[in-house]
């Protein structure tokens, strides 16, 4: 036992027996309990299980500060969408989750800063069960909460998600600016092609810009020529 384990002992006993013995305490074990650091386990320590619903199985695991704290936290894409745990100060508590979208399944989970604001962006993909339907939700740190970074004008105005169709959404920079683009593909009736609108970050939102058009190299079998 060191001498902050005893300094803390000391102080529990008299408490304990005698509230108003609480001042024998000495100056040097008040220091050593005000100033003894409380240790956070490591994220690759945690049963993050345990904070889990019943039956929810963990799919994916990522360690990053993604609210600009300082404190790492740690995000789980599971059967059931997303779980952030945050540090707390004293233990790691669920911050904040997200349901996976109704029909889908979590494909990915991928962190990284795509817009260039020094903030790292959480990004969740999803696909239905035979591939066709595709979908990524990017969600952002802003001032105490996380928010949906969801797609403006084009084809996908008013969607939460940048939905796709047959492949998952490409996130690529495509003018060499440093700011990632968002390209999805859309399917268009009749047409054996797929129109793929190019979203880009306007330092607030990513907002519909161009589109080009692609073969698609597979349809389902049900919709085969």
């Amino acid at each position: 036992m060191d001498i902050i384990d005893k300094a803390i002992m000391h102080l529990l006993f008299v408490l304990i027996l005698n509230p108003l013995l609480a001042i024998s305490c000495t100056k040097a074990e008040e220091e050593l309990i005000a100033f003894s650091p409380i240790i956070s386990p490591k994220p690759g320590e945690l049963d993050v299980q345990s904070f889990l619903l019943p039956g929810e199985e963990i799919l994916q695991q990522e360690v990053a500060d993604i609210d600009n704290d300082g404190d790492e936290e740690i995000i789980i894409s599971s059967s059931l969408g997303l779980v952030v745990l945050s540090w707390n100060g004293y233990n790691y508590v669920e911050s904040w989750r997200a349901e996976v979208a109704v029909g889908k399944k979590v494909s990915e989970l991928n962190i990284r800063d795509i817009n260039g604001d020094g903030i790292l962006e959480v990004l969740l993909f999803e696909a239905s069960p035979d591939g066709r339907e595709h979908a990524l939700y990017i969600y952002a740190w802003r001032d105490t909460t996380y928010v949906l970074l969801n797609p403006k004008g084009g084809v996908l105005e008013g969607h939460e998600a940048f939905d796709s169709a047959y492949y998952p959404p490409i996130i690529r920079d495509l003018d060499g600016n440093g700011i990632e683009e968002i390209i999805v593909f859309v399917e268009r009736p009749q047409v054996k092609y797929l129109n793929c609108p190019v979203y880009e970050w306007d330092g607030q939102v990513y907002r519909y810009n161009d589109f080009f058009f692609v073969m698609p190299r597979f349809r389902p079998k049900s919709e085969s020529e």
